[in-house]
């Protein structure tokens, strides 16, 4: 379930953002599902070096990841909860090393909209070893970065 309106604890950086990627919520989806597949992550998010699959429930899937952090591999562990078409949302369970800190979380709300998919985005992200004034500007170049990526992957994978 989205956590909409709880307050971030202390050093989190709130984050809310939305906009349109320019395919259907069906094609959206697919891709979406790729994110927990090990053979094709990486290929998605460079960073993601290695990834496993943990356990699985419906509409929960639990993952292993080896996250190339600053030069060195950190491992962490991510929820991903999806509820199709309407909602996704990925929270850090374990992240000992970063780099992002256990609680983390974002979640996404997606609707229909013309040319493509709105996407609604908000979290909580608070990254190891920055000070908290530099938190939600990391928080939103971390993101930007990953939807560009995504968006990328999109174009070139149709």
């Amino acid at each position: 379930m989205l956590n909409y309106g709880r307050v971030p604890p202390r050093g989190m950086a709130r984050y809310a953002d939305q906009g349109v990627i320019p395919v259907p919520r069906a094609k959206l989806w697919s891709f979406l599902n790729l994110h927990t597949q090990a053979d094709v992550i990486s290929q998605i998010h460079p960073e993601v070096v290695s990834q496993q699959v943990v356990s699985e429930a419906p509409g929960e899937v639990v993952v292993a990841r080896g996250i190339d952090f600053r030069g060195k591999v950190r491992p962490n562990t991510w929820k991903i909860s999806s509820h199709p078409p309407d909602t996704l949302r990925w929270e850090v369970l374990d992240a000992p090393d970063g780099p992002m800190v256990k609680g983390s979380w974002v979640a996404n709300r997606y609707s229909d909209a013309p040319g493509g998919t709105l996407v609604a985005t908000e979290g909580d992200i608070t990254v190891l070893g920055l000070p908290g004034f530099l938190q939600k500007r990391l928080a939103r170049t971390v993101l930007g970065r990953i939807d560009k990526q995504d968006q990328a992957y999109l174009r070139t994978h149709p």
